[in-house]
């Protein structure tokens, strides 16, 4: 992966590695967030904003449901596993599912992903009628969340997502 590491071993090469030449090590690694950043940092360089959790993440939700109850346009908000925090009425009403269908939902379930894929679930009954249609979106949707998550695969909640959904038909 880096071809002057001998080099630089040998104290031939003093100057630590490009960033792209880092993150191509952590992708051959297998590396966590928090071991790439490890790498990045010993490389003078700037670390993966790590994700908010806890207060801070509360604070943020709290803006953006703000936000999103004010939009005239079906809205949600999803974490980085995309759970689901919120889904303004506009979106329920456009795939006609009551707030009481929502809370019936256990949080661990509201997952946009799960949303699409498991048959106990109500969306999954309205998506699925057209079945070309839910296909397209299905695999549009899967791919968004491997981009988002593209430095996460090796993380343990993803791996456990992905596990997860794995059970699911379709």
């Amino acid at each position: 992966v880096y071809s002057s590491y001998k080099r630089m071993r040998q104290g031939h090469i003093t100057r630590p590695p490009r960033r792209e030449v880092v993150m191509e090590i952590a992708d051959y690694l297998n590396c966590t967030l928090e071991e790439r950043n490890r790498l990045l940092i010993a490389a003078d360089g700037a670390p993966v904003a790590p994700y908010f959790t806890g207060d801070k993440l509360l604070e943020l939700l709290q803006a953006a449901i703000g936000v999103a109850q004010t939009l005239t346009v079906p809205a949600l908000i999803i974490n980085r596993d995309w759970s689901i925090h919120y889904l303004n009425e506009r979106l329920l009403h456009s795939y006609t599912i009551t707030p009481e269908q929502l809370d019936q939902i256990p949080m661990d379930k509201r997952n946009l992903l799960r949303l699409m894929y498991d048959p106990q679930l109500p969306l999954y009954a309205r998506l699925i009628d057209n079945y070309p249609s839910w296909l397209r979106m299905a695999r549009q949707t899967m791919y968004g969340f491997k981009m988002a998550n593209l430095l996460c695969q090796v993380e343990r909640w993803y791996v456990e997502l992905v596990d997860e959904l794995m059970t699911l038909p379709d």
